[in-house]
């Protein structure tokens, strides 16, 4: 009889396993072999879980954004909902400790990388690089931006 909440548990091991990965190695080489040597198991369960590399590392991207999700829902419940307040939340959930770590970055970045360049993507994919397209959008700071809307000439000295 299978022991129960160990599958739950595994599987989250793995998820932090890759993107512990991702952020040291790189998405191109983060392999099944780094991650399941990381979470400690074998190869075969990261097929058994997830159906492979691909899957796991599409569930390590569902797992930052239901992480962003959770932020922002717990901001947005104890605020008036007026639309300066559900700005002011979506800009504090994605400038959490949790999202602005080496191991959601590097995660995101990553992906974003690479599927820039993979015009197969799946659906999943695509949805998410949107999102994140948006949210980094609003993460570069005003002062970065207006610097880099300036000619250069108009630029202050380093």
């Amino acid at each position: 009889m299978p022991i129960v909440g160990v599958k739950d548990t595994r599987k989250q091991q793995l998820i932090q396993a890759t993107l512990e990965s991702i952020a040291e190695l790189g998405l191109q080489n983060t392999t099944i072999i780094t991650i399941s040597r990381r979470a400690g198991m074998s190869s075969g369960i990261i097929s058994h879980y997830f159906g492979g590399k691909q899957g796991l590392i599409e569930a390590a991207l569902r797992y930052l954004l239901e992480q962003l999700g959770q932020d922002f829902r717990a901001r947005i419940k104890s605020s008036d909902s007026s639309p300066e307040q559900r700005l002011t939340s979506i800009i504090e959930a994605n400038f959490t400790d949790f999202q602005r770590s080496d191991l959601a970055a590097r995660t995101w970045l990553s992906f974003w990388a690479r599927s820039m360049h993979e015009p197969g993507s799946s659906a999943c994919s695509r949805s998410t690089m949107h999102v994140f397209t948006v949210i980094y959008a609003m993460r570069l700071p005003c002062d970065y931006r207006n610097k880099l809307r300036q000619k250069p000439h108009d630029r202050p000295p380093p």
